[in-house]
């Protein structure tokens, strides 16, 4: 397990003087420069916030190796954690959701308990489900369990879907694919289990923290209901630059939809917009075009570049331009979770969102500040109200 030594970063910008610093570490298997999704905008933002803070000394808990603009930003410890097919197949017939099992490891998990230990961590935050057993078994005198939304609902609304996207997202290398090609046909299935043993999951380990944050107030309160342990809302951060004050020049025409286009609900929405709503928006507006614009960018996705009308942007450096440039934001979400980053990320920009019930849900009064459209004639036509400088009237 290698590491860059953590106990050697220093409590903000300057101490507190006469009083106690806290140790705290946030552990965490996302990439956080390039940040691949809002999730990683998010981790990126409170560790910002900690780090900022003289109350608090922070130590960065990496799955992933973090380049040198994290690194050297934040103490990091870099988890070595590579995983295996057995290991991951014992938690499987243990009743473990896939999310958790892909991560289990004993042994690693020993080596690590010991490392953690030296920093005499006064508070453990754990970066989603999958990080929460093993957060239980690190020393610390807090723990809390960052949940950031309820993902077994995401996996539900996918399993219950007929047509469009039920792949099971990426996957570690180690992976084997031949047990990918062999459960193709049951996927659907597979994720009803998941969801299932997820939400269970989900359930069952909040009780086991100080504390459960998760960013939709919907979500918290139903985790409430079911669990009865403490939830927190705490909703997502964006962070972009205000508006010009001179105003924005928009081209004419011109959707956009964006995000990291990897994960199941995004590569659903993006061909569900680029073959059954984009083509109904051009046969009325024939000069516009769609631009798709995302990280790890998954292959059916990039097909969509050869559709006409239609560009694919790969691992853009900065999404702000694109958020500029665009007439309309089109999130045509047929399943998700929690609160939709991308969202917030448009509005930042003055830029009008069309998007579904999936896409809005979570964030206050969505109605006031974004279209709501009910399918995919309904989303077409206010597509197309907008593009024509109309705008439509909403219930």
């Amino acid at each position: 397990m290698s590491s860059r030594r953590p106990g050697d970063g220093t409590a903000g910008p300057a101490a507190v003087a006469g009083s106690r610093v806290l140790s705290v570490g946030v552990i965490t298997t996302k990439l956080l420069d390039p940040p691949v999704d809002g999730r990683a905008h998010t981790i990126r933002k409170r560790l910002e916030l900690l780090a900022e803070d003289p109350r608090f000394r922070l130590t960065l808990l990496s799955f992933c190796p973090q380049p040198d603009s994290i690194t050297s930003r934040f103490p990091t410890l870099h988890v070595e954690w590579s995983g295996s097919f057995s290991g991951f197949v014992l938690g499987v017939l243990r009743g473990l959701p896939l999310q958790v099992a892909l991560y289990r490891d004993r042994r690693r998990l020993a080596r690590l308990a010991r490392e953690v230990e030296q920093l005499g961590l006064d508070v453990l935050i754990a970066d989603m489900t999958r990080t929460g057993l093993i957060a239980l078994g690190l020393p610390a005198r807090r723990r809390i369990l960052d949940m950031d939304d309820r993902l077994s609902r995401r996996y539900r609304g996918q399993a219950r879907r007929r047509d469009g996207e039920a792949g099971f997202g990426k996957l570690p290398p180690w992976f084997p694919r031949w047990v990918l090609r062999l459960l193709a046909p049951f996927q659907r299935h597979i994720l009803a289990l998941e969801a299932t043993r997820l939400g269970r999951f989900e359930e069952s380990i909040c009780s086991r923290f100080d504390d459960t944050v998760l960013v939709s107030e919907q979500e918290a309160r139903g985790l409430v209901d079911a669990a009865g342990c403490k939830v927190t809302a705490v909703p997502n951060y964006v962070a972009f630059p205000e508006p010009p004050a001179g105003g924005i020049e928009r081209q004419p025409a011109t959707l956009l939809f964006f995000g990291n286009l990897s994960t199941a609900h995004n590569v659903d929405a993006a061909i569900h917009l680029a073959r059954d709503v984009f083509p109904l928006v051009r046969g009325r507006v024939p000069e516009a075009r769609l631009q798709i614009v995302g990280r790890d960018i998954s292959p059916e996705v990039a097909r969509l570049g050869l559709d006409d009308g239609v560009t694919i942007h790969p691992d853009v450096p900065d999404i702000l331009p694109y958020l500029r440039s665009a007439t309309v934001c089109v999130v045509p979400l047929r399943f998700g979770s929690g609160i939709k980053t991308k969202i917030l990320e448009a509005l930042s920009q003055e830029l009008p969102v069309v998007t579904s019930p999936a896409g809005a849900e979570g964030i206050p009064d969505a109605s006031r500040c974004m279209l709501v459209a009910q399918g995919t004639e309904d989303t077409a036509e206010t597509v197309v109200a907008l593009l024509r400088g109309r705008l439509p009237v909403q219930d």
